[in-house]
């Protein structure tokens, strides 16, 4: 089964920001026939990755256990990305795992903040993984990882598998404190002494950070059959999961505020503050190259000109976000370890 239709983004999120809610999104759906609902919905917005988008595609859907859908946005595209991933989502099996693929296309570019939010709006399953384009994702069951993840704790409300830290490192004038840049610099030299990473209860206690953070991004990740999940201040996007009742009831991420970066902080101190919910970090196995990455690629004059009227919005907006507000004269949420339960 085949569906397109033609929305604007004023229907998808209901705050644009810096964006016309007369923006066009159009979507293809592949599948959805079986009448049965997906577990999980993988979110990847895509921009300009046509060289590795169709192997990054298939590795995550031979890595995802559960039924699942994708949604996959391609965002802004200059190149043949979004052709690229139609034609996947037109060719691939479905089934009792992959019930249906949708494709977003939109070509004015809103960038990732409003690519999640739509990609969100769209989602049937229960759960919501976001995972960026750039990531290879190698092991199987990725998925359940991080819904068990979540299921070990009440506390909990979303999971990343890259990596967690203090909200200071992303609030301008505010210090993670000394001990953590120090220490990090051990660990970081001791994954690129292995060519892997390991967390471990010293990182989560002595570092502001633990995980796959800057450049440990270039080194996978040591996955093994005993898992913990670690709970820091906040956690990073990609791979990510959260239950899609719990994103609305947060009622997402804040699109007024952010459009490229700091909305999944922003999204953690919200669920703290209002909540008294948490976040964690568990590791998984993935590739991610740093020059993969598309925020990272040259832009084209006007391209960057745009770019550069996007950031003066959202800097002039982000004083006034949760995340910035809240920081002063928060206590530290502790850091802990939780067990997960085995398969």
């Amino acid at each position: 089964m085949t569906e397109t239709m033609q929305l604007r983004l004023g229907e998808l999120a209901n705050r644009c920001g810096a964006f016309s809610p007369e923006t066009i999104v159009k979507v293809e759906r592949f599948g959805y026939s079986t009448g049965l609902a997906p577990r999980v919905t993988i979110i990847i917005p895509v921009h300009n990755q046509a060289e590795v988008i169709r192997t990054h595609l298939e590795a995550i859907r031979d890595a995802t256990a559960e039924a699942h859908e994708f949604i996959v946005i391609a965002d802004g595209c200059t190149d043949s990305s979004a052709e690229i991933a139609t034609a996947w989502g037109r060719e691939a099996n479905m089934g009792v795992q992959t019930i249906g693929i949708t494709i977003v296309r939109i070509d004015d570019g809103v960038f990732e903040t409003m690519s999640d939010t739509v990609g969100a709006a769209l989602a049937r399953g229960e759960y919501l993984i976001e995972v960026q384009a750039d990531m290879l994702v190698w092991e199987r069951g990725y998925d359940r990882v991080l819904i068990r993840a979540l299921e070990s704790s009440p506390e909990l409300i979303a999971v990343s598998g890259r990596g967690g830290h203090a909200f200071g490192l992303v609030v301008p004038g505010h210090s993670a404190g000394l001990v953590g840049p120090a220490s990090r610099k051990v660990f970081g030299l001791k994954a690129k002494m292995l060519k892997r990473y390991r967390a471990n209860r010293a990182e989560l206690h002595l570092s502001d950070s633990i995980g796959r953070i800057g450049a440990l991004i270039e080194y996978p990740a040591i996955v093994t059959g005993r898992r913990m999940v670690y709970v820091h201040e906040t956690v990073m996007r990609g791979p990510w999961a959260i239950k899609r009742a719990d994103f609305g009831m947060l009622e997402g991420f804040d699109t007024e505020r952010f459009f490229l970066g700091n909305d999944d902080h922003d999204l953690a101190m919200r669920a703290l503050v209002e909540h008294g919910r948490r976040v964690g970090f568990v590791p998984l196995g993935f590739d991610s190259p740093i020059d993969l990455g598309s925020t990272r690629a040259p832009r084209p004059p006007e391209a960057q000109r745009r770019f550069a009227e996007l950031k003066r919005y959202y800097d002039a907006r982000f004083a006034d976000s949760t995340l910035a507000r809240r920081i002063d004269g928060l206590k530290a949420p502790r850091r802990y370890r939780v067990e997960v339960a085995p398969e």
